[in-house]
């Protein structure tokens, strides 16, 4: 069984932030950072407060921080951090790109949740709005895919979960799916939205445009809330005890594989180039999360760094908050990652 190597860093790491439920890669927009070469595998921290990252579109790190439920962004040039909506409660996902972004948000009653779209990122509205739990956003070139939770109005009743679509800019929505379990992760590729259903334990999938739901990967058991998607390739998360089996499949599923084994529960995954990154939840024993990677040919999950929030991914870095006394955000470059 694969096991776990650390990469001892020479930084003490500090932030805090709540986490993401999953990510997806970055468009080409180059990311900033600091000026000056890309550095090695170490961590460098960026000036300014820190930021809970979830998404990065060019110079501009997406997240939510404190004081307040606030959603903005920090330039990774100057350190600055911009508000660009406050008393957002329950940011399970943020998208951005070209300037804009989008984010969904639970609200402070039941169905007050909505998804929050901000033109150049600023003077948020709310596109889609009496949600139960929104989540699970996905960009594509003209809609905005996302996921809910919801039942007939009583917490008691079972709650069922459907995949929605809208215009980039608000309009109509579209169900995709309905009548589904408790739809959390999800993946956005040219073909089709997957989602990974908690309840029924499964990985099902649609047509972008609508259609039948097709169970990809069944009977599992039990499934991590966690899945990502990259040129064809579709990776979820299996627990078995302690462990997690990190699976892949192609669009054609031909197969479903195990190409390692995770030391803990993962609760994120973003699939890029280099190979694919994951949030490691190891309880009461760490501060926060670690940030894992597994190179693209690998079999060994590597851990990069200990404790933080889960990560953001630009073009050239890979970004993550890290848990500690002072809030921090910190920069690793993606040409160093391990191979």
């Amino acid at each position: 069984m694969p096991r776990v190597s650390t990469l001892l860093l020479a930084l003490v790491l500090a932030a805090c932030g709540a986490r993401t439920e999953l990510s997806v890669e970055p468009p080409a927009r180059e990311d900033a950072g600091p000026p000056g070469p890309c550095s090695p595998m170490t961590p460098e921290p960026l000036p300014g407060p820190g930021i809970s990252a979830r998404a990065v579109d060019g110079d501009r790190i997406w997240g939510t921080f404190t004081p307040g439920l606030n959603v903005g962004w920090v330039d990774a040039r100057t350190g600055e951090r911009t508000t660009a909506a406050e008393d957002q409660l329950g940011v399970r996902s943020i998208v951005a790109e070209g300037g804009d972004a989008w984010w969904t948000q639970a609200g402070f009653s039941d169905f007050a949740g909505e998804l929050v779209h901000a033109p150049g990122g600023r003077s948020p509205r709310a596109i889609d709005d009496g949600l139960f739990q929104p989540g699970g956003v996905q960009l594509g070139a003209r809609y905005v895919f996302y996921a809910e939770w919801t039942n007939s109005g009583s917490l008691r009743d079972e709650m069922r979960g459907r995949m929605l679509r809208i215009p980039r800019g608000g309009g109509d929505v579209t169900e995709l799916a309905t009548g589904l379990g408790l739809p959390t992760g999800t993946a956005l590729t040219d073909r089709f939205l997957y989602w990974v259903d908690r309840r029924r334990n499964h990985v099902a999938r649609v047509g972008r445009a609508g259609g039948e739901v097709e169970i990809v990967a069944a009977d599992l058991g039990g499934v991590s809330s966690a899945l990502a998607a990259h040129d064809g390739e579709v990776f979820f998360g299996v627990p078995t005890g302690r462990e997690v089996e990190i699976r892949r499949f192609d669009e054609r599923i031909d197969a479903v594989d195990v190409v390692a084994t995770a030391p803990t529960e993962v609760r994120g995954l973003i699939a890029i180039e280099e190979g694919l990154l994951l949030s490691l939840w190891y309880g009461r024993d760490r501060i926060g999360e670690a940030l894992g990677f597994l190179p693209r040919d690998g079999a060994e999950v590597i851990e990069l760094l200990p404790s933080g929030s889960s990560p953001a991914v630009g073009p050239r870095h890979v970004y993550w908050t890290a848990t500690g006394e002072e809030s921090r955000l910190v920069r690793l470059c993606r040409d160093a990652l391990p191979r």
